[in-house]
Parts: structure tokens; C-alpha cells; sequence
């Protein structure tokens, strides 16, 4: 969903892991004002909110 590197990053959910996730989160309705959030995305997604966003952002985006 990403590109092409997404095939051979390490940190990538698998395709299937997260469509079958998100499937279930919708038949279960636990969406939270209709946003869909998998269980591995939840501390990128409050990381600001929690005060952690830079170390979050420099984990996730690591200098090459």
C-alpha cells in the first residue's frame, strides 16, 4: 500500500494479516468515529497525542 519497497520491508504488515484485521474490525463495529486503526498502527496514531511523536517518527524513518 506503499510501494514496491513495502514487498521487502521488514516493517510491513503483511497484506493478508491486515485485510483480515481490518475485516474484522468492521464487523465487529470497533471503529471509533468510523476510523478503521489496527492494533499495530495504534501508537504511530496517538504518538502525538501522547507526547511521543519524534521518537515515534525517527523509529519508523530510521536515516539510511
Amino acid at each position: 500500500m506503499t510501494g514496491d519497497q513495502q514487498a521487502t520491508d521488514l516493517r510491513a504488515m503483511p497484506l493478508a494479516e491486515y485485510v483480515t484485521e481490518v475485516m474484522l474490525l468492521l464487523e465487529s463495529g470497533d471503529c471509533l468515529r468510523g476510523e478503521v486503526l489496527v492494533e499495530r498502527d495504534r501508537a504511530r496514531r496517538w504518538a502525538e497525542r501522547d507526547g511521543c511523536y519524534d521518537a515515534t517518527f525517527t523509529t519508523m524513518n530510521p536515516i539510511r
